[in-house]
């Protein structure tokens, strides 16, 4: 006689021969509740959406064309000389100002150092504030420092130019 499907018994692998049976799982109920109240399905259906569209054609053209922009020079004969000196005072005064914060957050981290190594907590938040702010700074005053220098050097070449030009004098006026 053949068994059905129903009538077969489960059996260990030992070959006990003993019957399993699961016990109802209520940890179900409560992760049907915790996934109902995270609306786990409702991200899943905007993750669905989200991947269909991952191509972002919008966004890409957005930043090709920001990186153009970006690539496009202005020529320096087009800025008047008082917007030249106020870009030099400028740069001069945020290369002041960021190397003030940046020997004010060099303390922050030997503090934050000092209790890494004390204590032995290295997530204290001396250092978590102090290096990202020190990189900051410190690139910003780089860059700073980059544009007055061509800022200088095109106020210096102005300066050159308007000295070589000859000098009308009275005396070649009245000849």
């Amino acid at each position: 006689m053949a068994k059905s499907h129903e009538t077969e018994e489960v059996t260990q692998p030992d070959g006990a021969g003993v019957e399993q049976k699961q016990a109802p799982n209520k940890s179900g109920k409560i992760i049907g509740a915790a996934k109902w109240v995270l609306a786990v399905n409702a991200w899943k259906k905007h993750a669905g959406n989200l991947k269909k569209r991952a191509s972002f054609p919008l966004l890409r053209q957005v930043v090709k064309n920001s990186s153009m922009a970006n690539k496009i020079l202005i020529p320096v004969e087009i800025i008047d000389d008082v917007y030249v000196a106020k870009s030099i005072l400028g740069h001069r005064i945020i290369m002041w100002s960021t190397t003030a914060v940046f020997c004010y957050f060099l303390t922050i981290l030997a503090k934050g150092l000092a209790v890494a190594i004390k204590f032995g907590d290295p997530w204290n938040t001396w250092l978590l504030s102090s290096i990202p702010m020190l990189l900051f700074t410190s690139f910003r005053a780089i860059y700073s420092y980059k544009v007055l220098g061509a800022f200088v050097a095109e106020r210096n070449l102005r300066l050159s130019k308007l000295n070589d030009l000859p000098q009308e004098s009275a005396v070649h006026e009245a000849a």
